[in-house]
């Protein structure tokens, strides 16, 4: 169960590489993929539970502690 916000669909890992003449080489790494195999780049994620982000409060952790309380019980 996803809680929280629409992901924006950051779909890939990189590492980066520092080069001696001050320019970086970037290499794809991975890519993250939901559990039926489709990529996420661009397109992102819909949460099940949409949980508003609040200063100065963390609604998603709290929304989250409850979805496993649920699970649980």
């Amino acid at each position: 169960i996803l809680v929280g916000q629409e992901t924006f669909g950051k779909g890939s890992i990189q590492a980066i590489y520092p080069l001696k003449d001050g320019s970086t080489l970037r290499i794809t790494t991975a890519v993250w993929l939901t559990p039926d195999r489709q990529r996420l780049d661009g397109v992102g994620l819909t949460p099940h539970r949409v949980i508003e982000a609040l200063p100065g409060q963390d609604a998603a952790l709290d929304a989250a502690l409850n979805v496993l309380r649920e699970m649980i019980e």
